[in-house]
């Protein structure tokens, strides 16, 4: 079947893979430190940019969320724990990098606020892309994906979440029904329980009007798959997948582009290889925002100036 490649590309990559077995190169990356006018470090952060970024040729930003085993200062840790792929695919597709680092974890607004004003930094100095910005996190990262996602609505082209931990009690599931997501967890996750995923697609699916899916149960050996076949995407794993595998539940509403993968087996780390899925990167780099109309984008050029005005008037990048 000539649509069989894509569910192999994704879904096999998933089941076939546990932990990344090699780490980013940190010598791809320059230091992209949040930092105060007298130097002290507010958040450790590094950054591989394409050298063909340009005012005349601005590029796209993905922001890796590391796990609680990168936290710290150090701003190493994080690179030594961001997949090789990702930072592969970034580099193939002439895609900034960004990988931030915290000892605080990902649910603080000061820390997701930390994180945006470096993103705004690229774009306003680096030139990335602001209609092409994208955001990924495993495990503590992935529930700081789902925190980014609800607190900057409009902000990203579209969201990976793997693994995740829990979110903020700030989450707005409404916030996120107009960003394409793929989220991805084993059912026997012992670290950060299958819940988490399956409560926040609940709400993100109740924000959009559509009723909860019927999970499997722990016992269960099947698959579960949330897609909607209005996305082409979608209709290419669903119409994919090997017979009696898995529990498909069909979204209805035509412009929620969420897929959640579920997969029995695999603990923690076992869909890490999503990361490792050539297809992924095609689904991520294929979405952008709209410009915005004429008549909105000078009030927005205007409010983005007086704000990147105001952060650097106490904070200053290495």
């Amino acid at each position: 079947m000539i649509l069989r490649p894509c569910y192999a590309l994704i879904v096999t990559a998933i089941v076939a893979s546990a932990a990344p077995a090699h780490a980013a190169n940190i010598a791809d990356f320059v230091d992209f430190s949040l930092r105060t006018p007298r130097g002290n470090v507010v958040m450790p952060g590094r950054l591989y940019a394409p050298p063909e970024a340009s005012p005349a040729h601005p590029v796209p930003l993905v922001v890796y969320l590391h796990g609680s085993g990168a936290s710290g200062t150090n701003n190493t840790l994080q690179i030594e724990q961001t997949p090789d792929m990702l930072a592969a695919e970034a580099k193939r597709r002439g895609a900034m990098l960004y990988v931030p680092q915290t000892n605080l974890g990902w649910t603080g607004t000061s820390v997701t606020d930390w994180v945006m004003t470096m993103i705004d930094r690229a774009v306003n100095e680096l030139r990335a892309d602001p209609h092409r910005l994208y955001v990924t996190g495993y495990s503590m990262g992935g529930g700081g994906t789902w925190n980014m996602l609800s607190r900057y609505p409009g902000r990203f082209a579209a969201g990976l979440v793997v693994s995740p931990a829990l979110q903020g009690t700030d989450f707005k599931a409404a916030n996120l029904t107009d960003t394409p997501i793929i989220a991805v967890h084993a059912r026997d996750d012992a670290t950060t329980p299958v819940s988490n995923s399956r409560n926040v697609v609940n709400q993100i699916l109740a924000a959009a009007g559509e009723p909860a899916p019927t999970y499997p149960t722990a016992q269960s050996s099947k698959y579960f798959l949330a897609a909607n076949l209005a996305v082409p995407f979608h209709q290419e794993i669903v119409y994919s997948e090997p017979p009696g595998s898995t529990t498909n539940y069909f979204i209805s509403r035509p412009d929620l582009d969420l897929m959640y993968y579920e997969q029995p087996t695999g603990d923690h780390t076992g869909v890490l290889g999503v990361y490792y899925s050539e297809g992924i990167y095609d689904w991520m780099f294929s979405h952008a925002l709209p410009a915005p109309e004429p008549s909105s984008f000078v009030l927005l050029a205007f409010c983005g100036a007086a704000i990147g005005g105001r952060r650097r008037g106490w904070i200053s990048q290495a």
